[in-house]
């Protein structure tokens, strides 16, 4: 008799190749099964099919419910039947919500879009009055722009004649400030004659005359305007040192034409600055006319400026508040539009769900009433 040592890692190898081909043996046993039940019908494989979706999960579960509870094949056929025309209704009411909805979306999208352009053209009026008044503005600010250089050449002009004019008044002035010291100086001279008998003339005070004469000739060399009496003081000096106490009737005649000669002079000057003085007041007059007349216009422009400015103003507010409006009712037809949009899609696949339900549900009915031996034994596999 022969011994054997078995080892325990021998054991195990034994144990799980046993075990492998009872699970092989068990596989092809449900392979042959299956494939006999494909092989009568198909069938099996169909309710396969339909179970691993949700809802036709759910009808295999109805169907078992109600055979399990004894319905007869009639009442659980008729039981299908009202569920396929229930989603046949419902599919209807949803056609016909579908349609309303999308003829109501067209509706509002129609209006929206003739609102968009009611306002675009509102836009496009109220640009078209703003260019204007920016165009009547800039024409204005133009006329501003003349009136003010206008005024500026009158001032100008109004300084350059009172600066003229004020200096005229400085040379008159002068002239006959030195006109009436010759006089003066004159006058002075005469006092220094007397008569000595009917017809002789004579000098009081010959050094105080001459004094006076030598005076005037100092004097005379600071006259701006009549330099010629420095000249004739001079010759006044010159006749005077000749003159002794008698035979001054010379001088004395040459005094009395510088006095009337100096008187005339100042006369004549008197009758120039007259009229220099008239022309210069009317000139300035005009001139103040012509410079009131334009500060008047000018006002009445930077009136007119100030009110286009107001009304582009306010111009350019509306032109801001109807662009926001626009673009608000344009993001609000989008929303709309993506809202129509998503209400199509979601019917479709509603649609689509619902015409697979009804196919699910026909192909239930079609089987179960052929066979309802198959579909036990479908059940007796699915829930062994």
């Amino acid at each position: 008799m022969f011994m054997f040592k078995v080892t325990q890692s021998q054991i195990c190898q034994f144990l799980q190749l046993s075990f492998f081909n009872w699970m092989i043996k068990q596989v092809l046993c449900a392979c042959l099964l299956l494939a006999c039940i494909a092989v009568e019908d198909g069938s099996y494989f169909q309710y396969m099919e339909i179970d691993r979706d949700e809802f036709g999960k759910t009808l295999i579960d109805t169907l078992e419910l109600n055979i399990s509870g004894g319905q007869s094949l009639e009442k659980v056929v008729d039981l299908m039947r009202d569920l396929e025309g229930q989603i046949d209704n419902e599919q209807k009411d949803d056609d016909i919500s579908n349609q309303q909805f999308q003829k109501k979306c067209d509706e509002d999208l129609t209006n929206q879009e003739s609102e968009i352009n009611q306002t675009q053209l509102t836009i496009v009026e109220k640009q078209g009055k703003l260019d204007e008044l920016q165009n009547a503005q800039q024409r204005k600010k133009q006329v501003a722009n003349a009136k003010d250089s206008w005024l500026k050449q009158i001032q100008e002009l109004i300084s350059q004649k009172q600066t003229i004019r004020n200096q005229e008044q400085d040379r008159y002035e002068q002239e006959m400030n030195e006109n009436s010291y010759v006089i003066s100086v004159i006058s002075e001279v005469k006092k220094k004659f007397t008569l000595n008998g009917i017809n002789l003339i004579q000098i009081n005070n010959h050094e105080a005359l001459m004094n006076d004469l030598e005076n005037a000739v100092d004097e005379s060399r600071n006259f701006k305007q009549n330099t010629r009496y420095q000249e004739v003081f001079g010759l006044f000096l010159q006749v005077a040192a000749k003159v002794k106490g008698e035979g001054a009737d010379k001088l004395k005649s040459l005094c009395d034409d510088l006095l009337v000669n100096v008187s005339d002079n100042m006369s004549l000057i008197r009758k120039q600055e007259d009229k220099r003085r008239e022309i210069f007041e009317k000139e300035i007059s005009s001139l103040q006319k012509d410079l009131q007349q334009v500060q008047s216009d000018k006002s009445m422009i930077d009136a007119g400026l100030e009110q286009l400015d107001n009304s582009i103003s306010m111009g350019q507010n509306d032109m801001t508040d109807y662009n926001a409006r626009i673009e608000s009712k344009k993001q609000t037809k989008e929303d709309r539009r993506k809202e129509c949009s998503q209400a199509a899609y979601e019917y479709k696949s509603s649609r689509e769900q619902n015409d697979r339900k009804r196919q699910l549900v026909s192909q239930v009915i079609g089987l179960f009433s052929a066979n309802q031996r198959e579909f036990k034994e479908y059940l007796n596999i699915r829930n062994n």
